[in-house]
């Protein structure tokens, strides 16, 4: 879903990022799945 996103079009390394985001803050995230990730607090 992301991968079709503009903003990762445009940049090679949205991928590194992502999986950044997630390690620096891991309390705000859910393992889903193998390599899934979902917020654990509903956003607007």
């Amino acid at each position: 879903m992301l991968e079709e996103h503009t903003k990762s079009q445009a940049n090679p390394h949205w991928k590194d990022r992502i999986r950044a985001t997630i390690y620096e803050h891991k309390d705000q995230y859910i393992q889903t799945g193998n390599s899934r990730y979902s917020l654990n607090y509903m956003s607007a």
